[in-house]
This record gives C-alpha cells, structure tokens and sequence, in this order.
C-alpha cells in the first residue's frame, strides 16, 4: 500500500498540478507514463493471463514517437510482478496478446480498436472528446495546457476489467457509475 501513493502522486501531477501554460515533460512522453501506470490499477478478468509471470502487452498503433517514450519507460520495470512487453502495431495485427492498447488520432488505425471490443483490453486513445464512443475505456484529454484523461466505466465493465477507484479519482470525467 505505501508503494501506491508515490505513484498516485505521479499520476496527480501529470493529471494537472504542473504550471499553467506547460506540461511537465513532453506530451508522448506524459502519454508513455499514463499508459505505464494504468496498468498497475486495473484488474483483467480471470483466465487473461496464461501464466502468473506472463508479460503485460502494451500495444501502440498510430503514434511512434509515443511507443519509443513507452519501450524507454518500460524497460526492466514490472507491474504486480508481471514483465511489461511493447508492440507496435499496424492496422490489421492481432490483437489476442494484448492487454493494454493505445490508438492515436490516426483514423487508420481505428479499426483495431472496433476489433478489440470483445477483448479483455484497456483500450486508450487519443480522442479529444468524452465521447469515448465505442469500444474506448480512457481517452486522453487537454484541458487548460494540461493532459488529462476521460473514462468509460460501464466500456471496462463490459470486457470484464475492473479499474481501481484511486485510478478513477484522477479521471477528468467518468461515464458509467462505480460499482
């Protein structure tokens, strides 16, 4: 539990405790911390994870410059003792290793998102509405020249995924009501 707080701290301060007028660190690089640490607060439905050591995927498609932040971020850390893996992702690649999935602005990419809906998949995209629409779980947001993040609750639910409620104090909006 102590260990939680450092963290929660972190996300605090990317979520928008930075001077007004600059965010902290490079977006892709806020974006690459985000999706790092999201997953250390959500808990994938029974039967996702082949082995307990087996490797938390992190896919990202539509935005390169983010998945080179992310590979530097998340080389040799863990989340609950789980290696964390990245894959770059082309539009038709399968999804079926994949636990948490980023998708740009790319429309190019957006058929993988529609392809991941039947998945256990934390899907995150670059959307600058709350309309999530369907199939997205966290949508990054700007606010006032600060990064933030919208939630689907009821999106998390349906693919049986369960999102820690400090996670969700940090959300700017959350759609769906916590159980």
């Amino acid at each position: 539990m102590r260990r939680a707080w450092p963290l929660l701290l972190l996300l605090a301060l990317l979520c928008g405790a930075a001077p007004a007028g600059a965010l902290p660190l490079p977006e892709d690089e806020l974006k690459a911390a985000f999706l790092y640490k999201f997953g250390g607060y959500i808990d994938w439905p029974p039967g996702t994870f082949p082995r307990p050591d087996s490797a938390i995927v992190i896919g990202v498609a539509g935005n390169p410059t983010l998945a080179d932040a992310l590979q530097r971020l998340i080389r040799g850390r863990r989340i609950a003792e789980r290696p964390l893996r990245l894959l770059r992702l082309d539009p038709h690649d399968d999804l079926s290793d994949i636990h948490i999935l980023f998708i740009g602005e790319n429309d190019e990419f957006s058929a993988l998102l529609k392809r991941s809906a039947e998945l256990p998949i934390l899907t995150v995209t670059d959307q600058e509405a709350f309309d999530l629409g369907p199939y997205a779980t966290i949508s990054f947001v700007r606010e006032d020249n600060r990064l933030r993040f919208d939630v689907a609750l009821d999106e998390a639910r349906r693919r049986g995924m369960r999102i820690n409620a400090r996670l969700l104090a940090l959300a700017r909006h959350i759609r769906g009501r916590p159980t």
